[in-house]
């Protein structure tokens, strides 16, 4: 199991994810997902959202400009890179 991953899905609300190896888990959210198609379709627009703001050269930029700060002033060394999960 990836915990990382699992938290990255709950935080930006991209989709799902079931623990490895539980294929009745897994046979649930299958369901509930063709149950509520609205609800996919959100999580579909949302995912695409994430990767369109979490782009390699966008993340890559993002982590430049926070060590350039950092190098400049040691309090920004502290302060989390900003977040577009919203």
């Amino acid at each position: 199991d990836n915990d990382a991953f699992a938290r990255l899905v709950e935080q930006s609300g991209v989709g799902w994810t079931v623990p490895m190896n539980r294929p009745r888990e897994m046979a649930r959210v299958i369901a509930r997902m063709d149950q509520d198609r609205d609800a996919l379709a959100n999580a579909a627009r949302r995912a695409r959202r994430f990767a369109a703001e979490h782009t390699l050269e966008k993340t890559f930029e993002r982590r430049v400009d926070h060590m350039m700060a950092a190098r400049l002033s040691p309090t920004a060394a502290a302060t989390p890179i900003a977040s577009t999960t919203g």
